[in-house]
């Protein structure tokens, strides 16, 4: 069957990042400004909001200045799994033969209790260290668990074809 034997070439999409980060930095900046006029002595839930508010921009903007973007390609052919990290702060490739891999499984993330859950297919290679592909970056279907249940499923049939 020769759908086993194309690459699959996932990236992630940066400009449905960014759009999180402002959508952050707005929540952010609206918890700042309806708390500006907090006061009195000690520590108040007007401040908690407000420091709380400060943090959500600080953590939103610095992640926008990273800039992290990820490519996974897993070939076949080649029988490797090349991830590329690329950020403002450097670029980062990891290379693993399918031989130095164990295997893949779904990792959720998130709270099912009023939160979104979302997934990540780790990888296990041989050392032990394990790896999270999709970190903390958007790709599609990652808040499906379906999609990322098939996928990692077509990712460990991958290794296990000769």
């Amino acid at each position: 069957m020769t759908l086993y034997r194309d690459p699959i070439h996932l990236e992630s999409q940066r400009g449905k990042q960014t759009f999180g980060y402002w959508v952050g930095i707005a929540v952010g900046g609206l918890m700042v400004w309806l708390t500006r006029d907090w006061q009195g002595p000690g520590f108040s839930n007007e401040l908690a909001g407000h420091l709380l508010g400060w943090g959500i921009v600080l953590l939103c903007l610095g992640a926008m200045v990273v800039g992290e973007k990820r490519i996974l390609t897993l070939d076949p052919k080649k029988q490797q799994l090349v991830l590329e990290i690329q950020s403002r702060l450097g670029n980062k490739r990891l290379s693993y033969g399918f031989d130095q891999i164990v295997e893949f499984y779904v990792d959720r993330m998130g709270s099912t209790d009023g939160g979104s859950p979302y997934f990540d297919i780790v990888l296990v290679p041989r050392t032990g260290k394990r790896i999270w592909l999709f970190g903390g970056t958007y790709f599609e279907g990652r808040f499906q668990e379906a999609s990322i249940n098939a996928l990692c499923q077509r990712f460990n049939d991958l290794l296990s074809k000769p």
